[in-house]
C-alpha cells in the first residue's frame, strides 16, 4: 500500500502524523499538532498550540472570553470571579479598585466592570461587590456603644470612603455629610451625646449649659420654664421658684 496523505483540518495547524506506508493517520496527542500537513513523510507532534488556544485532540482551537490557557494545553480554563478576558487570551485580568465584576466574557474593562455607586467603595481589585460606606450607628442608636467612625463619598467608582470633617456625620451609604445634630458633637465622624449639664446647637462642639437653662445631656439647652430658675451653669435641671417668689 501506498503512503497516506495527512489531511488538513482548515488550518495552518495538522493535527495528524502519517508513519511510512500508513493507511491510515493518526491523532496527535491532545496540546500538540504536527507541523507537516499534506506531506508523505513521517509528521511529528512536537509542536505545541500556543497560549490562548487548546488542542483536545482536533486541532488548536482558539480560547473563548471569559476564558485562558498557556502553551500547550489541551483545554481553557475560566477567569476567576472579579476577573475578565477576551477570546485566546493567555491569562485574566482583575477588575480594578473602585469597580466591581460584572462580567467575564469580555476583553472590555468598561463592559466586564461596573462602577461602584455613589456611597459604596470597593478598595481591592478583582472584587464582585461593593461595600457601603459605614455610617455612624451612634446616630441612629444613641445608646450604642458602636463608635464606627461616618464615611461618605459622592463620586462613582470610588475605592475608598472619605471621613466626615468636624461637626458633620453621615449615615451608612451616604454620598454627602450633614450638619452634626443638636445635643451631640461630631469629631473624626464620629458622633457622641452631650454629656449632663451640656449642650450644642448643631454643627459645632458642646458646651457648658448656659444660666436660666438645663441640659439633660444628649440634647440642646433647655429653658427653665415659668415658674422655675437655674442661676448656675452646667445644669441638668432647673429649680423651683421658692414660696413667694416667681
Amino acid at each position: 500500500m501506498g503512503n497516506f496523505v495527512c489531511p488538513t483540518t482548515g488550518s495552518s495547524l495538522d493535527t495528524y502524523t502519517c508513519a511510512g506506508q500508513s493507511v491510515w493517520p493518526c491523532w496527535c496527542q491532545s496540546g500538540t499538532y504536527s507541523g507537516t500537513p499534506n506531506s508523505f513523510e513521517q509528521g511529528t507532534c512536537s509542536l505545541s498550540c500556543p497560549a490562548g488556544e487548546y488542542n483536545p485532540g482536533s486541532g488548536c482551537i482558539t480560547c473563548d472570553a471569559g476564558k485562558f490557557s498557556s502553551e500547550g494545553s489541551s483545554s481553557c480554563s475560566s477567569c476567576n470571579v472579579g476577573q475578565y478576558s477576551g477570546s485566546a487570551s493567555a491569562s485574566c485580568s482583575d477588575c480594578p479598585a473602585g469597580k466591581y465584576f460584572v462580567n467575564s466574557a469580555t476583553g472590555v474593562e468598561s463592559s466586564a466592570c461596573s462602577m461602584c455607586t455613589a456611597g459604596t467603595y470597593t478598595s481591592s481589585p478583582a472584587s464582585s461587590t461593593c461595600t457601603v460606606c459605614p455610617g455612624d450607628l451612634r446616630l441612629a442608636r444613641p445608646h450604642s456603644l458602636n463608635l464606627e467612625p461616618a464615611y461618605s463619598d459622592n463620586e462613582e467608582g470610588s475605592a475608598s470612603c472619605s471621613t466626615c470633617p468636624d461637626g458633620e456625620v453621615s449615615p451608612s451609604g451616604a454620598t454627602l455629610c450633614s450638619t452634626c445634630p443638636a445635643g451631640y458633637e461630631c469629631v473624626g465622624g464620629t458622633t457622641t451625646p452631650c454629656a449632663l449639664g451640656q449642650y450644642s446647637e448643631g454643627g459645632s462642639d458642646c458646651g457648658p449649659c448656659e444660666k436660666g437653662h438645663s441640659c439633660p445631656g444628649g440634647t440642646d439647652q433647655v429653658p427653665c420654664r415659668q415658674g422655675s430658675y437655674q442661676p448656675d451653669t452646667s445644669q441638668t435641671k432647673c429649680e423651683s421658684c421658692p414660696a413667694g417668689k416667681h
